[in-house]
């Protein structure tokens, strides 16, 4: 997931991985440069749990996931963008099954 310096904090990224939800499937699983702290703090704070860590000839990253964990039912939670960096046409919010956590 990449975001334009000047769109971030806008809720850009945000609507990016609610648009993920409607067609693939759970858990959502995703690589992070572990020098991106920035990002890394972004994607805990929607609830994404790191599951492992790894290499590559790009350098450190964190393997993140999101999801209801198996077996569970999911409540939801609502997600909202900010206006502003959205198309007139689009809808201000998504719902978004509850993330897992883990203890």
């Amino acid at each position: 997931l990449f975001v334009a310096t000047a769109a971030q904090g806008m809720g850009v990224g945000r609507r990016l991985l609610a648009s993920l939800v409607p067609w693939l499937p759970l858990p959502h699983r995703l690589k992070c440069a572990e020098p991106n702290t920035r990002a890394l703090a972004f994607y805990r704070g929607l609830g994404w749990v790191e599951t492992a860590r790894g290499e590559s000839s790009d350098g450190y990253y964190r393997l993140l996931e999101w999801g209801p964990a198996p077996g569970m039912l999911a409540d939801t939670v609502v997600v909202t963008a900010n206006a502003a960096a959205l198309p007139s046409s689009a809808p201000l919010s998504h719902r978004l099954p509850r993330p897992r956590t883990h203890s």
